[in-house]
């Protein structure tokens, strides 16, 4: 109750900056290129990233060279950052933030802009590498720059925020603000089947989106040097020591769980965690009470663990997302076709 007066003041400032937008008070730029925008409507973890490398990978397939802008959440410093990955040795998770820094690791020969100015950095882009299309990361808020179509992942689990604006709940901006959505994917973490009543609320929302169920699937785990890799079956009834710091930590436990993996211990950090000396140190004691074979973590919380000495093996599980076969025969084309 204490917090219901702020989420109207929230909801009151996201509603008239919205309206001002789409009425021209407030102006959007726009970029030469093509604009791809990846989004959510809720805080925490709804899977936009996984989305991002998803459509890159798809349009690498079609020949095309996307460009990635992206705010480089929490990330150490202000100065632009353009590079096209692999990243350079110097380049960090706290010089461009950590999901950057992921997919930056996972993505070759994308090129990536890392601005609070997306528009800036993107026309410097432009000039130095000259891409076929630029994709947003979390971009539906980021009504500044103009956009040719607008993805929003909303996760099955909680698609709404617990129905309440920040700071009382998860949302963002009100569902209602799924109007201005072209492409909806609805995240399905541990199940092959669409849930046609969440559809149906979407849909109430947004009439003239096309809406697509996306499924995450565990593709392998890497060494945390890189150098191993094996297939997710591996995990099967053996003891592992497991953490992350992601929005979603019990989301990465039930990955494992579903996995049948032996989960002799478990530690969740915050979202976007910086991994100090003494986190190291109560890693390194976790895993030698836990009688685990070896740890486990998401593949962001490794890219931020490359550089720290851990006393144990650290493998990295490495998820996809997924489109049943006839969405995927649908959705690039559409995408191809808005941008032309």
């Amino acid at each position: 109750m204490i917090l219901k007066p702020f989420a109207f003041l929230y909801w009151m400032v996201v509603a008239i900056r919205n309206k001002g937008y789409d009425i021209g008070v407030f102006k959007a730029h726009s970029l030469p290129k093509p604009v791809l925008s990846v989004g959510n409507i809720t805080v925490g973890g709804t899977g936009k990233t996984p989305v991002v490398r998803m459509l890159c990978e798809k349009l690498l397939e079609r020949g095309l060279k996307p460009a990635i802008l992206s705010r480089g959440y929490m990330r150490k410093g202000t100065e632009d950052v353009i590079f096209k990955s692999p990243p350079p040795e110097s380049t960090t998770a706290d010089t461009i933030g950590d999901e950057p820094y992921m997919l930056s690791r996972q993505l070759n020969g994308v090129i990536f802009g890392i601005s609070a100015n997306r528009r800036r950095v993107g026309m410097k882009i432009l000039e130095s590498h000259n891409p076929d299309i630029f994709v947003l990361d979390d971009g539906f808020q980021h009504r500044q720059l103009r956009r040719d179509v607008d993805f929003v992942v909303l996760d099955s689990d909680n698609p709404f925020g617990g129905n309440a604006n920040l700071p009382r709940g998860m949302l963002r901006e009100h569902p209602s603000s799924l109007a201005r959505a072209d492409i909806i994917l609805i995240r399905n973490s541990h199940q092959e089947s669409s849930d046609d009543n969440l559809s149906s609320k979407v849909r109430s929302y947004a009439p003239d989106a096309h809406i697509f169920d996306v499924f995450l699937r565990p593709e392998k785990i890497i060494s945390l040097a890189g150098t191993e890799s094996e297939r997710p079956e591996f995990l099967k009834h053996r003891p592992v020591f497991a953490f992350c710091g992601i929005a979603n930590p019990e989301g990465f436990k039930k990955t494992l769980e579903s996995l049948q993996t032996k989960i002799m211990d478990f530690v969740g950090f915050r979202d976007h965690h910086r991994y100090s000396s003494a986190d190291v140190e109560r890693l390194n004691r976790k895993f030698m009470s836990s009688d685990a074979e070896f740890g486990i973590t998401t593949m962001k919380d490794g890219a931020k663990l490359s550089n720290h000495r851990l006393n144990f093996p650290l493998y990295t599980l490495d998820v996809i997302y997924v489109l049943k076969p006839r969405s995927e025969e649908i959705l690039l084309p559409m995408i191809l076709n808005k941008l032309n």
